[in-house]
């Protein structure tokens, strides 16, 4: 089942719902966003957020298109935005995934003792 209304620009003309291509998430979108692979806003901060700074994103990041204030923006409108508000971004995101130590709340799912196989 999805919402009427797309959570990418709010148009109350939603066909479905679609995954996001840079998160594990997914919400209803309209056709115009599906069309533009547009992202929501608040998902590429957080994502921006969760590589530590717009220097860390990959390279792809360049490729990103999002709703905000109104109209589809481009990479470097995003981290326009990102920096002008990167504290209070930073803030909510920690107060989303991190606990008091800084550190990534832990996933019940991951095993203490998991790895990843690293590249050598």
């Amino acid at each position: 089942m999805h919402e009427d209304t797309c959570t990418i620009c709010g148009n109350n003309n939603s066909v479905g719902v679609f995954s996001s291509g840079i998160a594990p998430v997914s919400g209803s979108m309209c056709q115009t966003c599906i069309d533009k692979q547009a992202e929501n806003i608040g998902i590429v901060l957080y994502w921006i957020c969760s590589h530590g700074k717009l220097g860390d994103v990959p390279e792809f990041s360049q490729t990103i298109i999002s709703y905000l204030d109104g109209k589809y923006v481009g990479w470097n409108e995003i981290a326009s935005h990102y920096k002008k508000h990167e504290n209070e971004i930073v803030k909510d995101f920690q107060k989303e995934f991190m606990d008091s130590s800084d550190t990534l709340v832990d996933d019940p799912l991951w095993p203490d003792d998991a790895t990843l196989d690293e590249e050598e």
